[in-house]
């Protein structure tokens, strides 16, 4: 029996044993729901930028139009200012902006959006074609599409770390001690490397959102955790821990 001086004896130090090989997992669920929460704010954000994009009248596409919108201060051929603070006051305003991103509106717009982007920054027109706004509705709506489907892929790994997290729990409830007899080896270990397999079929079987540029999810997710498995880590945790008396 494990000698510990916790005032709830071995039960107190399972608990406390079964908190630090969790701590990954936990930590890995925390990071998603933070996640999740940005590109819920972020979708919203876009969804009021695209409003202000549909409500601006474009401008006749002919050449000599276009040439007096270079110039004209008419504020109905201010479309491209009234854009550029509308991106401001929704997409570069959610609160994880500067934390996350903390690019210039123009950096940020052409990173987001495009080359249907260029018809908003780096120009001296003020008017927006009608094409111009058909293309910057179109970057618009992929943009909150993409955040669509990175939440979906959020929402599968949330399951599989709670299908993971709730296997690792069922082994250590159903342990004693941290001591082992050498009969139960086989079976311990065949749970944990289950937990592997499971764990690994998902993350190998899923594609990465295109707006991770190829990095793998969990490299991009846990980049600032000491660790980039977080199941994996655990079991590994739980595994070198155990003693096989």
């Amino acid at each position: 029996m494990v000698e510990t001086t916790l005032p709830g004896g071995p039960r107190q130090y399972l608990r406390v044993f079964e908190h630090h090989v969790l701590e990954p997992i936990a930590d890995a669920e925390a990071r998603i729901s933070r996640e999740r929460e940005e590109l819920a704010a972020e979708q919203s954000a876009f969804a009021e930028f695209r409003t202000a994009v549909a409500d601006i009248q474009p401008i006749a596409a002919t050449p000599a139009t276009l040439r007096r919108s270079v110039v004209s201060v008419d504020d109905s051929h201010d479309h491209v200012e009234r854009l550029r603070e509308a991106f401001s006051s929704t997409v570069m305003s959610v609160p994880h902006y500067e934390a996350v991103y903390d690019e210039s509106l123009s950096d940020h717009m052409l990173a987001e959006l495009g080359d249907p982007a260029a018809a908003v920054v780096g120009t001296t027109a003020t008017g927006v074609t009608p094409a111009q706004r058909s293309a910057l509705l179109s970057a618009v709506d992929r943009s909150i599409e993409d955040r669509e489907r990175y939440i979906d892929v959020l929402a599968e790994e949330t399951e599989s770390l709670a299908t993971a997290r709730q296997a690792i729990e069922d082994i250590v409830t159903s342990l004693d001690d941290v001591i082992i007899q050498d009969w139960y080896r086989e079976e311990f270990e065949s749970r944990l490397d289950e937990i592997v397999r499971d764990r690994q079929a998902v993350v190998h079987g899923r594609l990465s959102p295109s707006r991770i540029d190829g990095q793998s999810l969990c490299t991009h997710l846990y980049a600032d955790e000491p660790w980039t498995f977080p199941v994996l880590t655990a079991v590994v945790r739980l595994h070198d821990a155990v003693v096989v008396d």
